[in-house]
């Protein structure tokens, strides 16, 4: 009820319910209240519900952030573009290099650790 009431000064209760629903872990749900949404989490949700295809293209027509071309670089890698992966791996960690640390550890990128194009990339 509050997120409805929000609109009166300004909110967007479609996006913050989306938020709640993403965090809670209910992905349909999330999903429907981002509707056709290109945003970070919309991207996300879709990701975390097994639509990696659909959540790079939510991710692809929102803001470029350090976040949403990792969150690229994990798309890359669910769905075998492995150029894909490279590329907006390499973009995140020019953004903000703590992703690199967290590239060395994340189980999306298992099957790329010891290539010499995913070190590169986190260099």
């Amino acid at each position: 009820t509050l997120y409805e009431d929000s609109k009166s000064n300004g909110g967007n209760p479609s996006k913050n319910l989306g938020n709640l629903h993403l965090k809670m872990a209910d992905y349909p749900t999330a999903s429907e209240y981002f509707g056709s949404t290109c945003s970070f989490n919309s991207g996300l949700t879709q990701v975390l519900a097994g639509n990696a295809v659909e959540g790079g293209n939510k991710a692809k027509c929102s803001e470029e952030t350090a976040a949403t071309l990792y969150l690229l670089a994990i798309v890359g890698a669910r769905t075998g573009n492995t150029d894909m992966m490279i590329t907006n791996l390499k973009k995140a960690v020019g953004k903000d290099s703590a992703y690199r640390r967290d590239a060395m550890t994340d189980m999306e990128f298992f099957k790329h650790w010891e290539s010499q194009e995913f070190k590169n990339a986190i260099q």
